[in-house]
């Protein structure tokens, strides 16, 4: 199938359109919904505050330093979580 890259606002957009559940994927902990525009079957993945708030976590207990792939288009409330991990 097709991907397309969408901002958050995107995502919350979506969300608040179609209301779907949305899922935190305890594998990855990645957060996704599914949603059906026009009979076409459609899945989102996102990050939000609280998935990256795990990945932090578990960058700090390695050890390790995290990054940010886009920056601009992700939850504003990223920011706050990220700032207690310095």
């Amino acid at each position: 199938g097709n991907a397309n890259g969408l901002t958050y606002s995107q995502v919350a957009s979506l969300i608040k359109t179609y209301k779907p559940k949305v899922v935190v994927n305890a594998q990855n902990s990645s957060a996704y919904f599914k949603y059906v525009k026009s009979g076409v079957n459609h899945q989102v993945w996102f990050e939000n505050a609280e998935t990256i708030k795990t990945k932090l976590a578990f960058a700090r207990d390695l050890g390790i330093s995290a990054t940010f792939w886009r920056l601009g288009g992700e939850d504003p409330h990223v920011w706050t979580t990220a700032k207690t991990f310095h």
